[in-house]
């Protein structure tokens, strides 16, 4: 769902997204990437230093 949401948001506007909320790992932080967001935030430490 929040890939769709971001890939909606980037078509209607230039304004720059940052996803947050829900995103538990890597390959949903790289789907919220691949969609358009500029960056991804949230609260789970293990995802703060990825190598991406």
């Amino acid at each position: 769902m929040i890939p769709k949401v971001i890939e909606d948001l980037t078509e209607r506007s230039d304004l720059p997204i940052i996803a947050g909320g829900l995103i538990s790992d890597k390959e949903e932080v790289m789907r919220a990437l691949e969609a358009g967001s500029l960056a991804v935030s949230g609260g789970n430490t293990e995802l703060w230093d990825l190598e991406i």
